[in-house]
């Protein structure tokens, strides 16, 4: 699949996970679909670990 300039994509985002962790920090994990217009299937699926501390 290629992406070539003016093509129309789209991105689903969604937080999936939230814990909170030592010291009061928060652990987020977060899925995220491209579409890329006209595709059969998405153009990449990827997940994200993301921690935050005060």
């Amino acid at each position: 699949m290629i992406l070539s300039f003016g093509s129309r994509i789209r991105l689903h985002a969604s937080i999936t996970e939230v814990h909170e962790v030592k010291r009061g920090g928060v652990q987020m994990h977060r899925a995220f679909i491209f579409e890329l217009e006209g595709a059969a299937k998405p153009a990449c699926v990827a997940q994200s670990l993301t921690h935050f501390h005060p």
